[in-house]
């Protein structure tokens, strides 16, 4: 990831208030990437 990208998702993730980023290099494709390490933050996220 690029240093440019890496500092845009954690000036995102503060403005959403995120309180867990998961730091590792990114896989292709991104969007299996996303669904894999993402979706079950989500979930746990909206059901919580």
């Amino acid at each position: 990831m690029e240093p440019d990208s890496r500092a845009a998702i954690k000036e995102l993730a503060t403005e959403y208030q995120v309180r867990r980023v998961i730091d590792g290099a990114l896989t292709e494709p991104f969007d299996a990437y996303v669904r894999r390490e993402f979706e079950p933050l989500i979930r746990e996220a909206a059901n919580g």
